[in-house]
């Protein structure tokens, strides 16, 4: 008995996997019509107990089976054929089934951690750079906003699949059930005992009992462990709203540069510039030669006491920037081509061009700039 008892325990994790392959599929029957109701303007595809598959969630799914059977097929795979196939009912059993496994995996307290998601997000080649580093947040968010994904839901949507992670772990593990386990289990499952008792209230006792400081001490003693507490600690304190007094607080410069002082890391930032630029392109339109001598048009122009922000509108070739005066904004190093970022920072902090002053940096096959200084 307790051998048929102990292998029935060992193959729980598979017992469990068959009855969730069960009830997707019965899902699936159930919700099938709910996919049309969602194609045809409705937001939620299916509902999962209190969780519901979005519209969202359900296209996001068929797309991705739609393009894993589209490699496997090509441009064999006809509308026709997906509908023969059952293509959408097939990506609504994977969200439905998604959700009974994550549903599953918070009733067994599996959770993913803020440490483990950053962690699995750097691991991802795609968001690295040449050098194996992270591309940094900026450029993480402007990738996935290129993939019309936003950061939450690609953040929630890859910690469902570390916790889907877990939870297959936590079932496929090699379970091991002890001697004392199996008793347990056995005499809680046969076991029963017929009792009769008489419940009493202490109260109606306890004045007739009077027990000693010895007794008290010995009990304390031999129970001590009943009577510990955890730390504890009595505090008070007063919440004031920093906006409401601020117009009360009066700062001295020697304040001000002694919080500086303190706290010169908050205000640190890496070097930057601020530039304008003129941009000429040498394509198949335009020899190096013909470029250059526009460029000098356009330096010969400003040299002239032009409006430098009018002569880039008329000039420059950068549709970001010449709308701007081909203001740039301040930037950093190694963001511009290296000809350009030398010039841009070549300018001592603090000085100030005379209006006007430029430099021109051809380039091979390159576009040739006529650059304004940096503005301090």
């Amino acid at each position: 008995m307790l051998k048929v008892f102990r292998d029935n325990l060992k193959n729980l994790a598979w017992i469990l996997w068959v009855i969730i392959a069960l009830f997707v599929l019965a899902l699936a029957v159930e919700f099938g019509g709910n996919v049309r109701n969602a194609q045809q303007g409705g937001t939620v595809a299916a509902t999962v107990g209190s969780e519901r598959v979005t519209m969202p969630e359900f296209q996001r799914a068929y797309q991705n089976l739609d393009g894993l059977y589209r490699q496997i097929y090509g441009d064999q795979l006809t509308p026709e054929m997906a509908k023969q196939m059952k293509l959408p009912l097939r990506a609504l059993d994977q969200v439905i089934g998604q959700k009974i496994l994550l549903a599953e995996a918070r009733r067994l307290g599996l959770t993913v951690s803020d440490a483990e998601l950053q962690n699995r997000i750097l691991e991802i080649p795609g968001l690295k750079d040449d050098k194996g580093n992270f591309i940094g947040q900026d450029e993480y968010v402007q990738r996935l906003q290129a993939n019309r994904i936003s950061v939450a839901d690609f953040e929630r949507e890859l910690r469902e699949e570390l916790l889907l992670d877990k939870l297959n772990n936590a079932l496929s593990a090699n379970l091991y059930v002890s001697e004392d386990e199996i008793q347990k289990a056995y005499r809680d499952t046969v076991e029963k005992a017929k009792i009769r008792y008489l419940e009493v209230p202490r109260s109606r006792f306890a004045q007739e009992v009077q027990a000693s400081p010895a007794e008290l001490q010995a009990y304390f003693k031999a129970h001590q462990q009943e009577f510990r507490l955890p730390e504890q600690r009595d505090v008070a304190f007063l919440l004031v709203d920093g906006a409401s007094v601020a117009g009360q607080v009066k700062l001295t410069d020697a304040d001000l540069q002694s919080y500086y002082d303190a706290h010169k890391a908050e205000f640190s930032h890496e070097e930057q510039v601020h530039a304008r630029h003129i941009l000429v392109m040498v394509n198949d339109q335009r020899t190096d030669a013909q470029a250059l001598l526009r460029a000098q048009e356009a330096k010969k122009k400003i040299d002239g006491g032009a409006d430098f922000a009018k002569v880039a509108a008329e000039y420059s070739e950068d549709t970001a920037s010449k709308a701007n005066g081909g203001d740039l904004g301040y930037f950093g190093r190694h963001r511009m081509v290296k000809e350009f970022e030398d010039a841009a920072f070549s300018v001592a902090p603090g000085s100030k061009p005379s209006p006007g002053k430029t430099i021109v940096a051809p380039f091979d096959t390159q576009p040739i700039v006529p650059i304004d200084m940096p503005k301090q």
